[in-house]
């Protein structure tokens, strides 16, 4: 009964691992490298530059994350499948090739919506910051409690912004499973038949903000911490 218990609290483990380690290093890795670029080439600097850069990172996170994302929710809706390998080739067999990357645009505008928001809002307050402290410092500690602070604010900002986007991604994969194999659910349609179905307008792109926005508190809130305690060992490497 345990055992039982495990693989349904677990199930979809661990293409969700997977996805957070490659939006991750996308995220920041290629938001670094094309701020940097913006910089050099076109001379852009502080909120267009981080809008920018951060909408080819969350772009390019996207397209890369929707197949880990597809296979997570193939195995959340549907609990035959014991591994993230069965769950691919099943739905590669039934779907073909075209329904494994099932919602990359939605998944594509939700990244970048999300990075642009959190990179531009992040990176102004810690700029903000790092004038006033320059002016009076603070002490170490409260430096990193204000960073974190920053990064929290951001990433509630940014979940909320594109939590509808999230809601149509989830609810366009899911509906992959149920769909003919030549004509898997389009973005606008899953929009719409939510609304019909969901009986409040919009207000059913919003429905579990509250959960999301607690999750994405803490996690936001840990990275900036992080951040604040791994930045100056790596600038002085």
């Amino acid at each position: 009964m345990l055992r039982e218990l495990r693989f349904k609290v677990y199930n979809g483990f661990p293409a969700p691992l997977l996805h957070t380690f490659v939006n991750g290093s996308i995220m920041f890795g290629v938001q670094a490298a094309a701020s940097q670029h913006l910089r050099l080439v076109t001379g852009l600097h502080d909120a267009p530059n981080w809008l920018i850069s951060g909408c080819v990172s969350g772009a390019l996170g996207g397209a890369v994350a929707t197949l880990p994302e597809q296979v997570k929710i193939t195995m959340a809706v549907n609990r035959q499948h014991s591994s993230s390998l069965q769950a691919l080739r099943e739905l590669h067999a039934i779907k073909g090739a075209r329904g494994l990357f099932c919602g990359l645009l939605v998944t594509a505008l939700r990244n970048a919506t999300f990075d642009a928001t959190y990179f531009t809002v992040n990176n102004s307050a810690k700029a903000w910051s790092a004038s006033r402290n320059s002016i009076s410092p603070l002490p170490p500690l409260q430096q990193a409690a204000c960073l974190s602070a920053f990064s929290c604010f951001a990433g509630m900002l940014a979940g909320t912004l594109n939590y509808p986007l999230d809601v149509i991604k989830t609810n366009l994969q899911a509906a992959l499973l149920n769909s003919p194999r030549h004509a898997p659910p389009s973005l606008l349609a899953t929009a719409r038949q939510m609304r019909l179905e969901g009986g409040r307008g919009h207000a059913v792109f919003y429905r579990g903000l509250m959960p999301r926005l607690a999750h994405f508190g803490v996690t936001w809130a840990c990275v900036g911490l992080g951040f604040a305690v791994a930045e100056p060992f790596l600038r002085d490497e």
